[in-house]
């Protein structure tokens, strides 16, 4: 279900309860970007509180709508990491922090002065440690050779030998380029390989997952995917726009509604 207005406003009419809540929200660099002819994506602030608090709010009405077993992500850069580590910390507990994900890619972020900026954080938080749902994941852990290994299933891909091993909190995913099939030139597209990943980690099949900054809509489209319910908000039109294209075809969901 997608749902048009403003995020901390129509959080507060849901009484959903989620599994899982995923958050690209502004990253708070004071830019203006175009995203059609007649809609603009405003990331500008007066100051570094009224952006905190815009956030609070949200924060606090996520936690309020996700079950006892949910997990939250927030997506951000260098700008708010350490800000919004403490905000979350402050609204679901310093014991229910559980990972500092960082998503590697390879595009952008040069500078003359210090190293190029090559990663965005993603801050994992659970509702209830003690009773979250959680899916462990495996990657694929390349070898030199296949040699001096014990107990341990060795197989090969194009690439060489490899062993299935636990994800890390490192994740090297391609950002998107123009040329690629998903690509739909959103300015805050998210590669469906990272949400794939996030859903498939906190939630299982017919759980809701939560959009609260749909944006081009990836979010819920790979939880269309996967088989999940989903609620995205976004108070552009040309969001839900975009997401209404996606999702047509053999991904077309009937009962996609929006409202105020």
């Amino acid at each position: 279900m997608f749902i048009a207005g403003r995020s901390e406003e129509v959080l507060k009419g849901i009484d959903t309860k989620v599994q899982l809540a995923y958050l690209d929200p502004p990253f708070f660099t004071g830019t203006i970007r175009k995203l059609s002819d007649d809609a603009q994506y405003s990331d500008k602030w007066s100051s570094k509180d009224e952006y905190l608090s815009f956030l609070k709010s949200i924060l606090l009405e996520i936690h309020r709508v996700l079950l006892p077993s949910g997990v939250i992500f927030l997506h951000c850069d260098y700008r708010m990491t350490a800000h919004l580590r403490i905000l979350l910390e402050s609204i679901f507990g310093e014991e229910n922090f559980i990972n500092e994900i960082i998503w590697s890619y390879k595009t952008g972020g040069t500078s003359k002065l210090g190293f190029a900026r090559k990663h965005d954080t993603i801050h994992l938080f659970a509702k209830d440690k003690k009773v979250t749902k959680w899916n462990q994941l495996k990657e694929k852990s390349y070898l030199s050779h296949k040699y001096g290994f014990s107990n341990i299933e060795i197989k090969k891909d194009d690439k060489g030998y490899y062993r299935e091993a636990l994800m890390r909190d490192v994740w090297e995913i391609p950002s998107l380029r123009g040329n690629q099939d998903e690509r739909v030139h959103y300015p805050t597209q998210k590669p469906q390989a990272l949400l794939e990943r996030i859903i498939l980690s906190g939630s299982d099949p017919r759980d809701i997952v939560l959009d609260p900054f749909s944006g081009s809509g990836t979010t819920a489209v790979v939880a269309e995917q996967l088989g999940r319910g989903w609620i995205a908000i976004d108070e552009s039109p040309e969001a839900e726009k975009v997401l209404k294209l996606r999702l047509r075809g053999p991904l077309f969901l009937e009962n996609t509604s929006s409202g105020n």
